[in-house]
């Protein structure tokens, strides 16, 4: 796998179950069993039973759940590690501030939450819908 060390893992959360069934076939078929783990069912039950000290923890589900990803991902991430979050802009909706819905208040909350944390220092980079960048720093 490009960019990463020869002892470097990855561990993937997918909540559908035939989708994760599909890339545990390909993880299997690219001869990546060992370093890949495709853990299956909701995000947040399974970082809960994470534990280590990532690198990097790139969050992408349940928008509403965002502010709580981030709980999780401050409590597995290094310092001096980044944690990336996806669709900041939802389609625009958290830009115009059109936040009646679950998933862009989950992420107005997650964009507040990432700005006054003082462990991290964070940038949304308008890439794409809008991805958030933090980096670790206490």
């Amino acid at each position: 796998m490009k960019g990463m060390d020869s002892s470097g893992t990855l561990d993937a959360i997918e909540y559908n179950k035939n989708v994760a069934r599909v890339l545990a076939d390909v993880v299997k078929k690219a001869d990546l069993e060992g370093r890949i783990q495709i853990h299956n069912g909701p995000a947040l039950s399974v970082l809960k039973g994470l534990s280590g000290a990532y690198d990097i923890v790139f969050i992408d589900a349940d928008k509403s759940e965002y502010s709580d990803y981030l709980g999780e991902a401050l409590r597995l991430t290094r310092l001096g590690g980044i944690i990336v979050a996806d669709n900041m802009f939802w389609s625009g909706v958290t830009v115009r501030g059109e936040n009646e819905d679950e998933g862009a208040r989950g992420i107005v909350a997650y964009t507040k939450a990432i700005f006054s944390d003082e462990r991290l220092s964070s940038i949304i980079i308008p890439l794409g819908d809008g991805l958030a960048v933090s980096c670790r720093v206490r």
